[in-house]
């Protein structure tokens, strides 16, 4: 008995609807690339207006906490507003007029230590942060709840990652990301590096992705945190190049700018510093630095812009440091 494979006949009006099903799914795969197109060249736009926000405050910053668990809340405050409006980049500046009460504390170690811990995911720290009595506080500061700090149940392209001590076949590594599972790179990486990681499918159990630079989620308009980082002398920041570099003086000096004069549409999509003085005006702060052979002079010039922080229109006698920097920040952002 010969064995035929049966073939379906098609008639006219199958013909008919086969075609258009074909047109339905034409035009379904076009208005697919339309929004695709749409959404590249959204994201091309938030590229190009996003302002990259440095802050660069003095260590002194804490010298008027009253003790060292509202030292550990202030820093808290400071991480949360960074991330509130996505600031990128923190620099802590080494203020020489600042004498400590015990040696063995250093502000800036402390400031950026602290500031670090709060910027990292929950899941990543016990990797990263050694038991240290900088961070004896950490449990009284207020979490930022960026949205890189991904819980286990939430899905997502990216993931902070650390680079873990585990045996591995040649040429590859094992990466913590707060899952169920880690995931495998088909390359080493030093055990103890924090990686940001895309995952190739993050329904799949076997994770496997690669490790991409932390700037990709937020060229897609995710904001991925802030780095920390330290200097020493203020003269070497300001040679960094920035678009528009800006100071805003803790004293009030009818030679500088009010903030009320601040106009946001002047730093969009512009790589911004902000200075803050602190608690004393920047000249104090120059002349504490007696090894730098800078003068207050050529330092304000360096700057694009100088904005004192004036309380007339509030019923306090001064703002805060903490209420300059939400003020400032809110005005740039435009929110």
């Amino acid at each position: 008995m010969n064995s035929k494979a049966k073939c379906i006949i098609k008639f006219d009006d199958d013909k008919e609807d086969q075609k258009q099903k074909e047109s339905a799914l034409e035009q379904s795969k076009q208005i697919k690339q339309k929004k695709e197109k749409k959404k590249k060249e959204e994201i091309i736009k938030q590229q190009s207006d996003h302002t990259i926000i440095t802050i660069a405050l003095p260590d002194s910053i804490v010298s008027n906490a009253q003790s060292s668990e509202l030292r550990s809340y202030f820093i808290s405050q400071l991480a949360r507003t960074f991330a509130m409006f996505q600031v990128d980049n923190v620099i802590i500046l080494k203020d020489y007029s600042y004498i400590t009460k015990s040696n063995q504390f250093d502000a800036t170690a402390y400031v950026a230590r602290n500031l670090q811990y709060l910027e990292t995911p929950q899941y990543l720290r016990k990797h990263l942060f050694p038991i240290h009595a900088d961070l004896k506080n950490v449990g009284l500061m207020n979490p930022i709840e960026s949205k890189h700090h991904l819980k286990a149940d939430e899905r997502f392209e990216y993931r902070e990652g650390v680079v873990v001590d585990r045996p591995s076949k040649e040429e590859s590594c094992w990466v913590e990301i707060g899952l169920k599972n880690q995931v495998r790179l088909p390359y080493q990486i030093v055990p103890g590096t924090r990686v940001t990681i895309k995952l190739d499918d993050v329904h799949n159990n076997k994770l496997t992705g690669v490790a991409v630079s932390s700037d990709v989620p937020k060229q897609l308009g995710t904001y991925w945190g802030y780095t920390v980082t330290i200097q020493s002398k203020l003269d070497k920041l300001l040679k960094n190049d920035y678009d528009i570099k800006i100071l805003i003086e803790s004293d009030f000096n009818e030679n500088f700018e009010t903030i009320d004069k601040f106009n946001y549409e002047e730093y969009e999509g512009k790589n911004a510093l902000i200075v803050f003085s602190g608690f004393d005006s920047i000249e104090k702060f120059i002349s504490n630095d007696e090894k730098s052979k800078i003068n207050f002079k050529d330092i304000i010039n360096q700057f694009d812009h100088v904005y004192c922080v004036s309380n007339v229109k509030f019923g306090v006698k001064n703002l805060r440091l903490e209420e300059q920097i939400f003020m400032l920040l809110q005005k740039l952002r435009n929110i």
